[in-house]
């Protein structure tokens, strides 16, 4: 099963918002499309920055102002190594209408 979609996160205290977007791997597509998340952060209407990459690699934030990016989130080898193992159902036991 994979899980996408949007979401905001917002400070009621400075008005700060992050807007997220966890994009789903495209029907026809390679491994750069896997496990892409974009967004933007934003104070106000304005947007201060923009978020790109792969959530299980690493995140860059772009800053529109300076225009300088850098990596913003970067899981370490601690984390990689808890992440759940991908479990596969043997072609053998599938039914016609299943795939992995």
């Amino acid at each position: 099963m994979e899980l996408g979609g949007s979401i905001s996160v917002v400070c009621d205290r400075t008005s700060y918002t992050a807007d997220l977007e966890f994009k789903l791997k495209p029907f026809l597509a390679g491994a750069d499309s896997m496990n892409v998340c974009t967004g933007k952060i934003k104070l106000g209407k304005e947007t201060l920055a923009d978020l790109t990459g792969h959530w299980d690699s690493a995140i860059y934030l772009n800053d529109r102002q300076t225009g300088k990016t850098e990596i913003f989130w970067q899981p370490t080898q601690d984390v990689i190594a808890k992440r759940l193992k991908r479990f596969e159902v043997p072609i053998k036991y599938q039914d016609e209408s299943e795939s992995q």
